[in-house]
């Protein structure tokens, strides 16, 4: 299990640093490799038991920690830093119409 939460965090962080890229400023950076990590975890979590394959086999064991890690990780970091973006963009979006007003 610690390997698969090891692999989340990895790739819940690759993809908040991806989304980051369209940001600017430092705050933006942590802010969206926070919620990549966070919600990549989270969907691990929630994928974990329908993925679970007990074999002896190394390399369907290997196979198996591979597709499932990263699956689940972009299953929950995608959806996850798109909703976050939707909800940061609507926000910026009404201080405008206040500011302007």
């Amino acid at each position: 299990m610690f390997w698969f939460v090891v692999c989340w965090v990895l790739v819940g962080g690759i993809f908040g640093w991806l989304a980051s890229r369209k940001e600017q400023g430092p705050s933006a950076v942590l802010s969206d490799v926070k919620y990549g990590i966070l919600t990549a975890v989270l969907a691990g979590l929630v994928w974990f038991p329908f993925f679970r394959v007990d074999s002896e086999d190394p390399f369907i064991r290997a196979f198996n920690f591979l597709l499932f890690s990263v699956f689940s990780a972009i299953c929950g970091a995608a959806p996850g830093l798109w909703l976050v973006h939707s909800l940061q963009s609507r926000g910026r979006g009404s201080q405008r119409q206040r500011q302007s007003g």
